[in-house]
């Protein structure tokens, strides 16, 4: 099953193809890790995932989603990301972080929300204020910091989150961007932020860096996947792989969910591109990640809510496919108790 096979990216070897993706749990004080992270990620890390994903981690105090998020914007917090870090490593599986700032989708109290325009998400969300030129060079400078600290703090992989309407997709969506500069106008121009962004993040980390874009916005006249892969190839040598997402660049868009429904997209952006891809999407079974990996030529596979329900998802898959890939005699005790007990408490 290549599902379960190695997969190597630049200096990453991964154990399999499984990635667990960035799902924000809200549990930080003040963006330090605490002891929820260290069990939540330490779980899946046991569960067998080749790349956890650590949630969104803000570049600025002020642009988190909310007071829950985790932080990279202070030196302060170099000690408990390497201490998360630490922890995965020691349990078997590589771990990336996603940095980036949520604009306009920011429910910080008092905070300077920043955004592309002075256009809200919707009446719940504050109106941001429209970031000036020394705005953008200043969170251009977050950005490097962050990746600066990233790279202390030991992480395999770097993810610039730049989907689901957050920041960077900002710039991105004409639904939220009406700028009349440099970083207005064409997707093109609208795409120089990404750009500038991905620029300096390379000279400060040396691991894989990633990208995760909405490759659809769901809504009449946003941009299609086509449009974004063309800008994409622009960035190219300072990308080694693109996690393929959609949505969240407007408040009503028409979504239809179905277990796979953003595997086009995926194969989409690795055609025209010419990168490796991450698909996520209601990818759930062993089953259809298989049928990706050997039918549509998808590189890794993302399986969220599959495994924020059962970090053992993977082991439970792999069990039903009987195939044994735990080395863990606490793991192997819950799934072949016969074979466990004649193999390994009688020795």
């Amino acid at each position: 099953m290549k599902l379960l096979e190695k997969y190597v990216l630049g200096n990453l070897e991964l154990k399999n193809r499984i990635v667990m993706p960035p799902m924000d749990v809200y549990e930080a004080e003040d963006g330090y890790v605490n002891e929820f992270h260290l069990a939540h990620y330490g779980a899946r890390a046991i569960g067998n995932v080749g790349l956890i994903i650590q949630e969104v981690t803000s570049v600025r105090k002020d642009g988190r989603i909310s007071e829950q998020d985790l932080g990279i914007w202070s030196d302060d917090h170099i000690e408990g990301l390497k201490k998360l870090v630490d922890t995965v490593h020691k349990l078997g599986s590589k771990i990336g972080v996603q940095i980036g700032d949520a604009g306009r989708k920011g429910l910080v109290k008092n905070a300077d929300i920043l955004s592309s325009s002075d256009i809200s998400f919707s009446d719940y969300f504050p109106k941001p204020r429209k970031m000036e030129k020394e705005d953008i060079l200043s969170l251009i400078n977050d950005f490097k910091l962050a990746a600066k600290r990233a790279q202390v703090a030991g992480y395999d992989y770097l993810e610039l989150h730049a989907a689901h309407g957050y920041l960077i997709n900002q710039f991105l969506s004409s639904f939220s961007n009406n700028r009349e500069d440099e970083y207005g106008g064409n997707l093109k121009n609208r795409a120089k932020l990404l750009g500038e962004i991905l620029n300096e993040v390379r000279k400060e980390f040396k691991g894989v860096i990633g990208i995760r874009i909405s490759a659809y916005e769901w809504a009449e006249g946003g941009y299609l996947p086509e449009d974004l892969a063309k800008v994409l190839i622009d960035f190219k040598h300072n990308i080694d792989i693109i996690h393929v997402s959609s949505g969240g660049t407007v408040n009503e868009g028409i979504l239809s969910f179905y277990p796979g429904y953003q595997l086009s997209f995926a194969k989409t952006i690795k055609e025209i591109v010419g990168l490796p891809v991450i698909a996520v999407g209601q990818i759930d079974s062993f089953d259809l990640a298989e049928f990706a990996i050997r039918d549509l030529g998808i590189d890794l596979i993302a399986a969220g809510r599959a495994l924020l329900r059962n970090p053992n998802w993977i082991i439970d898959e792999a069990f039903k496919n009987n195939i044994d890939i735990s080395s863990r005699k606490s793991i192997k005790r819950a799934y072949y108790r016969e074979r466990f007990v004649e193999k390994n408490l009688k020795k």
